[in-house]
């Protein structure tokens, strides 16, 4: 829809799995054969792509990569997603401060769930795990590093989880795919109190947004996540254009800000409040 906006064709392709490096940089290289005037790369691992990127660029070919820190070398978009992690980890401990402010140390325990298969997600999950780390009332008691974003795996690793520990009553999971398929199985507990669990994650779709109206109703257990403040595919097409067509655009690092949403209660903390030089 914003490529028809814009006038632009655009050909979206992708490898079948995050962990596909190799794949995705046989596409870069059969973009770059196809002469476009831009590609907008969200590399997996861009030291794998560097040479792909450098061959485009000397081919007069615009290249725009989002997701990454130390992009220097061409026009990116960075969205921090250690800030993003972390943020998730402060919206979880202000939703404790609020319905429980009395937890003691070591009481609340915690699943996470998580993916660390590409450099973004790693530092997502060290985010979050730091900011887990410095409250004391979370017990982390189950976590795993292989979440796929996929409805089941959410399921499946949810079932884990509490299989393992039944007396877990939070759950991070990093991507808001995967979270519907962690409120699914909550849902599947016969005689389930949605009160006593609470989902967070980082993203949000037409998903996150109908789990959101059934927790408020009391029919699940989504209590928030952390999204940035634009819709990051347009954006990303917006910068691309301006490029192409000569506006001015700044060179490097155009941040995204993250904000809460939540399931019906208050927060207002974005990551422009986040002190940097924990990171």
């Amino acid at each position: 829809e914003k490529a028809e906006e814009l006038g632009c064709s655009i050909n979206f392709v992708g490898p079948n799995s995050e962990s596909d490096i190799a794949e995705q940089v046989q596409e870069l290289n059969s973009a770059i054969n196809q002469k476009p005037d831009a590609i907008g790369l969200a590399a997996l691992d861009t030291s794998a792509c560097l040479d792909a990127i450098g061959q485009a660029q000397d081919a007069g070919i615009l290249v725009l990569i989002y997701g990454c820190s130390d992009a220097g070398y061409a026009l990116s978009t960075f969205g921090d997603q250690w800030t993003q992690g972390y943020m998730a980890g402060e919206v979880m401990y202000q939703y404790l401060q609020q319905t429980n402010p009395d937890a003691e140390a070591g009481s609340i325990k915690v699943a996470m769930l998580q993916t660390r298969e590409i450099t973004p997600m790693v530092e997502k999950a060290t985010g979050m795990d730091d900011s887990v780390a410095s409250h004391e009332e979370f017990n982390v008691v189950y976590t795993s590093d292989s979440l796929k974003d996929l409805v089941d795996d959410g399921y499946n690793q949810a079932e884990n989880a509490l299989t393992y520990d039944p007396e877990i009553t939070y759950i991070f999971a990093q991507n808001c795919i995967p979270t519907l398929g962690v409120c699914n199985y909550i849902s599947s507990i016969p005689n389930v109190d949605y009160d006593n669990y609470n989902v967070f994650c980082t993203g949000e779709d037409e998903t996150t947004r109908e789990l959101y109206e059934l927790t408020e109703a009391g029919e699940a257990s989504l209590r928030g996540t952390v999204q940035s403040d634009k819709n990051e595919g347009e954006y990303m097409q917006d910068l691309l254009r301006m490029a192409i067509t000569g506006e001015a655009v700044a060179p490097y690092e155009l941040k995204f800000v993250f904000a809460a949403i939540t399931a019906g209660w208050e927060y207002d903390y974005t990551s422009a409040d986040v002190d940097q030089s924990l990171n």
